[in-house]
């Protein structure tokens, strides 16, 4: 008697002229799942410009010391067939 009840099921949430707390009727601090596909995006593309970063060095750097990708395949193909 003399109650507010809410929701279903339902639940009292007011008792004659005051509020009954309650820890779950938290509507503030929701998880947000949206936020945190965003936030793996961002870490996997971050992951994934670090490691096209480096395979650019890797391909400067053989171009600079005078190594062909196109020679690099020969060379290993001989080497199978030998």
């Amino acid at each position: 008697p003399n109650c507010t009840v809410v929701g279903v099921p339902g639940r009292i949430v007011k008792m004659g002229d005051q509020k009954v707390p309650r820890s779950d009727m938290d509507q503030v601090h929701l998880p947000d799942p949206v936020l945190n596909d965003i936030r793996a995006l961002q870490n996997d593309n971050l992951r994934l410009l670090r490691k096209v970063q480096e395979l650019e060095k890797i391909v400067k750097t053989s171009d600079t010391v005078g190594f062909d990708t196109e020679e690099l395949k020969a060379e290993k193909k001989e080497e199978k067939e030998s």
